[in-house]
């Protein structure tokens, strides 16, 4: 688990408009994916509803969203990372192995440090290490719980860590666009403005349970 690796896996990269049919397979399979086996629940007024004791709340999710956020900025990585790590620990939450994590912030956060670990180790070049995760929890955690963890949030989602994410049916929206539609300049431009409209939404407690395309095509 602890293994550094290299991996060449691109994350959300615009794809080419030269074969419409590739593009809306892509997007067809993706479609597949958020409706079936990445799908996410509204856990929280689940659990609320069957009376379970809730210290874990939609700002301590915000938050921890917004700390990944500064983890990938000040380690170059790409932002769509944190969309995955939030897919991760969604998930694991929603499942039955996650109600503990839901009572206890301390597991949560644990929790939410090793999704964003997972979710570097499989979509980025460089993968960090459990001593970097247990050193950035400035000793609240160390190498064996991480690893420990990991183990059980990707067992709980049955190790299933390429979400569609709302970026990536970005890309392929605006790759559907016939050639010469727009000048390239204002291709970026609405790129750019999706892509916060998306980490808004990545933010957002209330998202959670909403089609990941369903989004894209509102940010776009």
């Amino acid at each position: 688990i602890n293994i550094i690796i290299q991996n060449q896996t691109m994350i959300a990269q615009m794809p080419h408009a030269a074969d419409l049919n590739d593009v809306m397979s892509a997007i067809e399979a993706m479609r597949i994916q958020e409706e079936s086996s990445y799908q996410c629940p509204d856990y929280l007024s689940k659990s609320e509803e069957d009376g379970s004791a809730l210290p874990v709340n939609e700002e301590c999710r915000r938050k921890m969203a917004e700390w990944c956020y500064q983890v990938v900025d000040y380690c170059k990585f790409s932002r769509e990372t944190v969309a995955i790590a939030m897919s991760l620990i969604d998930r694991y939450l929603a499942s039955n192995q996650g109600r503990e994590a839901l009572a206890n912030r301390k597991l949560f956060q644990l929790a939410a440090m090793t999704s964003l670990y997972s979710a570097v180790k499989v979509h980025e070049p460089e993968a960090m290490e459990p001593k970097t995760i247990a050193g950035l929890s400035r000793g609240a955690y160390n190498e064996d719980q991480v690893t420990a963890m990991e183990l059980e949030v990707l067992g709980a989602i049955g190790w299933r860590m390429n979400p569609p994410t709302p970026l990536a049916f970005v890309h392929h929206c605006l790759a559907l666009l016939p050639d010469g539609s727009m000048s390239m300049s204002d291709r970026e431009a609405i790129l750019e403005i999706a892509k916060f409209q998306t980490e808004l939404a990545v933010h957002d407690y209330s998202f959670v349970h909403i089609d990941a395309s369903k989004i894209a095509l509102a940010a776009v």
